[in-house]
């Protein structure tokens, strides 16, 4: 484009009458986690003279583009720009285009949070032209809480000495879970999102309602070799094997008077440590490796050991692991088994029939997936509750402006939910193989759902033949 000045008085032009490019704060305020942002933008004077062919046009630079990014989190761009003030055509030194900026947005991350602005300057439709940039700081009212564990999974020690038990090679359900007693009556809280990772045994998501609040839906990612394989041929669940995460984090956000969304993560992003343990580990604390007594490196990273749920972690207890232990109620004995029912108010509902046969004369192997798809229903009747301490003696870490009462600032309590069934378009699977090398071991087997754990429990229809170890 030609210009009609000379070159020298051009660059002198400019040099008196040019102004920086800029954008500042006009406010950042917060209403729990939604965070409104405004900013004033200034595109700076050019100071060009004014086109031969078009003496009318104005050469002033003005506002291209607009783009924001909270420190740690993905680049943004905001479209809310009105125009407040347009520069005069032909030269003019004063005043400047000038733009106010707008946007808001929904933090999920509780505490003090960076802003990072860009404002992108262009003269005559060019792009590359000179940036301003911008920084605030806002709070965000939230919690965090580190339990010591969190109870994935339990899965039962099947009848028949040559038999296994298990997940699995395709994805399935887990428990589902809701911190609802986190917080006094009259909280709701939601599922937002999980951190965990790629490649990680397990998976976290909202599965939908459960009363007033959303539960998480744990997945058990393409199985892992979560299995266990029987010793005798006589079922004995201190074989069970409970699978417990040891590095759980989880971040309450307040997002009202009254609510939250929480997440799941590990503690300061670590590799998620997950381990199993036999009952009969847990109850004898002395027959636990060390390798998953004490803290381990996992990827890198050092991460806790099941000892550091022990009052002593150097010398544990059973009365540690107790609550654990609880979760098997087929360890208590305080187990009521249907017959060919499904019903809601039993944690272990009846799914299908099969058998264990003896070998005649060589060994007789029945391996198959088992399933609830045949379950056409979908409940949340009853839940079960537990509550763990937590990994620092602090407790719980309370950012910012935070008002929600907590129930109890000393433990933290996770609630598994009951369900069965494919009414939510979900099914759960296990891969089970009925084996013996005992001739006369003859049984009919009863396979039951934990609608707990969502994994499955072979149980003998009748008691075992006398030939049975």
């Amino acid at each position: 484009m030609r210009r009609i000045l000379g070159g020298l008085f051009v660059l002198f032009l400019v040099q008196l009458t040019a102004s920086a490019q800029s954008i500042s704060n006009a406010s950042v305020s917060t209403d729990y986690n939604r965070v409104t942002v405004t900013e004033y933008a200034s595109a700076g004077w050019s100071g060009d003279a004014c086109d031969s062919e078009n003496p009318l046009y104005a050469y002033s630079n003005y506002l291209f583009d607009f783009w924001w990014q909270v420190v740690g989190s993905p680049v943004n761009f905001s479209y809310n720009v009105t125009q407040t003030r347009f520069a005069p055509n032909c030269a003019h030194p004063q005043p400047d285009n000038e733009y106010t900026v707008q946007f808001s947005f929904a933090d999920t991350s509780p505490g003090t949070r960076t802003l990072d602005m860009t404002a992108v300057f262009a003269d005559d439709g060019s792009a590359s032209e000179p940036q301003a940039a911008d920084q605030v700081t806002y709070t965000v009212p939230g919690a965090v809480a580190r339990p010591l564990y969190y109870i994935v999974s339990i899965v039962y020690d099947p009848p028949g000495n040559q038999s296994s038990n298990g997940f699995t090679d395709s994805d399935s359900n887990g428990t589902s879970t809701t911190t609802t007693q986190t917080f006094t009556t009259g909280t709701t809280t939601s599922f937002g999102y999980s951190v965990m990772g790629s490649g990680n045994e397990f998976s976290f998501g909202s599965s939908g309602g459960n009363g007033s609040s959303e539960t998480t839906q744990e997945t058990h990612t393409q199985g892992h070799g979560s299995s266990i394989r029987s010793l005798y041929d006589h079922i004995d669940h201190t074989l069970d094997h409970v699978y417990l995460w040891l590095n759980p984090q989880v971040t309450f956000v307040q997002t009202g008077s009254s609510s939250a969304v929480y997440n799941l993560s590990t503690v300061d992003g670590q590799p998620m440590d997950v381990l199993d343990f036999s009952v009969a580990n847990l109850q004898n604390p002395s027959q636990i490796p060390p390798e998953k007594c004490n803290p381990h490196v996992l990827a890198g990273v050092t991460v806790p050991g099941v000892c550091n749920i022990c009052a002593n972690p150097s010398s544990c207890t059973a009365a540690d692991f107790a609550p654990i232990v609880a979760a098997d109620e087929f360890v208590s004995g305080n187990v009521t088994l249907v017959p060919n029912q499904c019903t809601s108010n039993h944690r272990y509902c009846y799914i299908s029939s099969s058998y264990l046969d003896a070998p005649n004369p060589n060994p007789v192997s029945n391996s198959f997936t088992e399933s609830d798809s045949n379950v056409q229903t979908q409940t949340f009747t009853d839940t079960h509750t537990y509550s763990v301490g937590f990994t620092t003696t602090e407790g719980w870490s309370v950012l910012g402006a935070f008002t929600l009462s907590l129930r109890d600032t000393t433990t933290f309590s996770w609630s598994d939910s009951q369900s069965v069934g494919s009414s939510s378009g979900t099914t759960n699977q296990a891969q089970i193989t009925l084996s013996t090398s005992t001739p006369g071991c003859n049984s009919g087997i009863d396979i039951y759902e934990d609608t707990v754990y969502h994994t499955f429990v072979p149980v003998p229809s009748g008691p075992l033949p006398a030939g049975c170890q």
